[in-house]
């Protein structure tokens, strides 16, 4: 079984992608969501909860 990578939060996701003064939490989520539903099948992000997002390693 392959580690799992830590989590990103949505404070550094904001922090590190967005050049708003002010970025929304919630515009995170809806651009998680587009992301989602493009990238639908296979899933690849996965919610951590409280904690953030992860991406999850494809299976060999």
């Amino acid at each position: 079984m392959t580690k799992q990578p830590e989590p990103v939060s949505t404070r550094v996701l904001m922090e590190q992608c967005w050049d708003e003064l002010e970025p929304d939490p919630n515009r995170v989520q809806v651009l998680i969501g587009q992301l989602r539903r493009k990238l639908h099948d296979p899933p690849i992000i996965e919610t951590v909860l409280r904690r953030g997002y992860r991406l999850i390693p494809p299976r060999p």
